[in-house]
């Protein structure tokens, strides 16, 4: 049997240059592939907030779309819409952080698109559409502008206010909170519009909002993490977004101190342009009644 005798500097050149070679797939691939891999994931709440003879409601939840960064532009955007029509879902809820801001610590991220061209896409959702905008929205000072152009397109924003909608017959509320670090978040406020016992679901970009909102809501909606947006084995490996709320708000379901929320690891990128083992997500959510305790599927 033949030997093969390798030393240990020719070891070390090909130790090197297979690490080399698997970090530079790697980075394409975080760069050019996983990026535009959006995944459309389905998930059950069950709730005894959800009364028993309400028809169960299915939501189609997007967020943090950061249009302009560089893989999502406006075609890639109108084809996450083309991909949150085919949910048939019976209303539709945007997180926020529509617009990618261009500042300082963004790093190599793009560009951003423009408010009227954001709304114009948004406006082919064939579903009734609520939104809260994100901290990246008022960043590049147009928050006020989105928020009339998506108005203008049938879009109902909401920034410490709710809206009523009725499903199958029966009434609930969406309410949505003003951005927790660029905007004044009032959960009080926004019940003012509230009138009866109806359930309640609440929009909140940042999962940190989750401990301002009480047990009145019947679950919180919230974007604004990327789920880490790179992770390893499912551990974020950082924070692409300022928030103060702890790891387990990074992505999925919590269920904490009587109340629900549910995080979404969004759809575009902030600050550094990749994505590894976080794909983009589009998220159907059917809520239903359950007789006990709360049970998220």
């Amino acid at each position: 049997m033949a030997e093969y005798n390798i030393s240990r500097r020719k070891f070390l050149r090909m130790t090197g240059a297979f690490s080399g070679a698997a970090a530079l797939t790697g980075g394409v691939y975080a760069y050019h592939i996983e990026p535009s891999m959006t995944v459309v994931r389905h998930h059950i709440l069950q709730t005894p907030k959800w009364p028993a003879h309400y028809a169960p409601m299915n939501i189609t939840i997007a967020s943090d779309f950061h249009a302009g960064c560089p893989s999502v532009d406006l075609a890639r955007l109108k084809a996450e819409v083309v991909t949150i029509n085919a949910q048939g879902g019976d209303a539709v809820c945007l997180l926020g952080d529509f617009m990618n801001s261009v500042h300082s610590n963004n790093y190599y991220n793009g560009g951003t698109c423009m408010p009227d061209e954001i709304a114009g896409v948004m406006s082919d959702i064939t579903a009734p559409t609520f939104a809260v905008l994100g901290n990246h929205d008022w960043k590049e000072g147009r928050g006020g502008a989105l928020t009339g152009a998506l108005n203008d397109k049938g879009i109902i924003v909401l920034e410490n206010t709710s809206a009523q909608f009725e499903h199958e017959g029966q009434g609930l509320w969406l309410n949505g909170l003003a951005d927790e670090t660029t905007r004044l978040p009032d959960y009080q406020k926004s019940l003012s519009d509230v009138f009866n016992d109806d359930p309640l679901i609440c929009l909140a970009h940042d999962p940190t909002s989750f401990w301002r909102i009480d047990d009145r809501a019947l679950v919180t909606l919230s974007g604004h993490t990327h789920g880490g947006q790179v992770a390893v084995l499912g551990t974020p490996l950082w924070r692409p977004s300022d928030y103060r709320a702890p790891s387990a708000y990074n992505r999925g379901y919590v269920h904490e101190a009587g109340k629900d929320l549910f995080v979404t690891s969004g759809i575009g990128t902030s600050k550094i342009p990749l994505r590894f083992g976080v794909r983009p997500e589009i998220v159907n959510l059917t809520i239903e009644h359950a007789l006990n305790a709360p049970r998220f599927i």
